[in-house]
């Protein structure tokens, strides 16, 4: 058996990845990683993959990999991780031909899978220190959304935040237009849209340490309506984060096992409205299951797809709980939204109520939602930290 027979498949295929430019090789590379098909996912040594790319990426390396995807004998997760990984290497080593090339082969890639082209353009917007404009401007152009792009334009500095007028009208009309359809076609949501349309302003209480101490119990409760996010403990935290609950924002489904459960947090929580965020999960579609007034919410509307999608639109894909909150309560119903708690998951904790690391966040880009609340909502929409 020759020397490079003997290879496992990690070695064979990370010592090619770097020579990925002719078709030959890129024929090498796929069959090299075939043997992956058997292993799974678990049992696959990706570092031994991705290394050589982060040592030198270059515009051979990026288009060997983008040849190879459509062969790939992984599934579709371990094919993102992949070109996470070299996009990554790729922004901090700023290497702009590179980048160009994933852009360029954008629309094939999105094909197969959409966010990743997404993520690809987040990750160039937001790279620090800025990328040169012409980049910049194309990843501006693979965004999934115009508004999203208008977006990342703003929060990042691309675009100063007095020329987002026009960003701020298109906002609403989107919003709003998806808002207005739900409401029209959604008893419960009318009857939470006359709910709310009784308040003038609302404090949206994260669930961050900065409350901890703080002491804001009372400018909480200022707020004509009190909105809280995933069901938090209250009781002995009343002087720091008010008592009372007027609204629960969650993607908590009612049809989960554990749904009763966070209503013992507090007992408070079984008279306040519980506004689930919709997804795509199956179990998001099913009624909600009868309960006494404290083992389930006496007030209960599911936020439609079609709205969260909008939401996602004019911010970016997979915003936090939190973020869903603001956003539904400063844009689409048009409040005077003051924010507590918003910590955007910096320092070493996560919660207001015990001393936990902080969660990992990879589906959430708390760093661009910061920037988001600061350069967009707060100036454009007159949200108040």
């Amino acid at each position: 058996m020759t020397e490079s027979a003997a290879q496992t498949p990690d070695a064979a295929a990370g010592q090619h990845l770097d020579h990925a430019g002719s078709e030959a090789q890129r024929r090498f590379m796929r069959a090299a990683l075939r043997p992956y098909k058997s292993l799974g996912r678990a049992r696959v040594n990706w570092r031994a993959v991705t290394d050589p790319l982060l040592s030198r990426p270059g515009p051979s390396v990026v288009a060997g990999l983008l040849a190879a995807l459509d062969s790939l004998p992984v599934d579709g997760a371990a094919a993102r991780f992949l070109l996470e990984a070299l996009v990554a290497a790729l922004v901090r080593q700023r290497d702009h031909a590179g980048l160009i090339e994933c852009l360029r082969r954008a629309p094939e890639v999105e094909r197969r899978d959409r966010s990743w082209v997404y993520g690809l353009s987040r990750e160039i917007l937001l790279a620090q220190p800025p990328l040169d404009e012409a980049l910049r401007r194309m990843a501006l152009n693979a965004v999934r959304h115009p508004l999203t792009a208008g977006s990342h334009a703003l929060a990042v500095g691309m675009v100063p935040v007095n020329a987002g007028a026009e960003w701020r009208m298109r906002v609403l009309d989107r919003a709003g237009d998806a808002f207005r359809h739900a409401v029209e076609a959604d008893r419960a949501l009318a009857d939470f849209a006359r709910f709310a349309d009784g308040a003038r302003t609302v404090s949206v209480v994260g669930n961050g340490p900065s409350l901890k101490g703080a002491g804001r119990g009372s400018e909480i409760e200022a707020g004509d309506l009190i909105v809280r996010c995933n069901f938090p403990p209250i009781a002995g935290f009343e002087t720091d984060v008010g008592g009372r609950t007027d609204v629960v924002v969650s993607f908590i489904s009612p049809a989960a096992p554990n749904f009763q459960d966070y209503f013992r947090n507090d007992p408070r929580y079984a008279d306040a409205w519980f506004v689930q965020m919709s997804s795509n999960a199956p179990r998001d579609h099913k009624p909600i299951p009868p309960g006494g007034r404290r083992e389930g919410p006496s007030r209960f509307v599911r936020i439609p797809l079609p709205v969260v999608e909008a939401i996602e639109d004019i911010s970016y894909r997979e915003p936090t709980t939190g973020l869903h909150a603001i956003l539904l309560f400063s844009i689409l119903l048009g409040k005077q939204v003051r924010l507590f708690g918003f910590d955007f998951f910096q320092g070493s904790l996560h919660h207001y109520w015990k001393p936990d690391a902080a969660a990992a966040t990879s589906t959430h880009n708390p760093a661009f939602e910061r920037l988001y609340v600061q350069r967009c909502l707060m100036p454009l929409f007159g949200v108040h930290g």
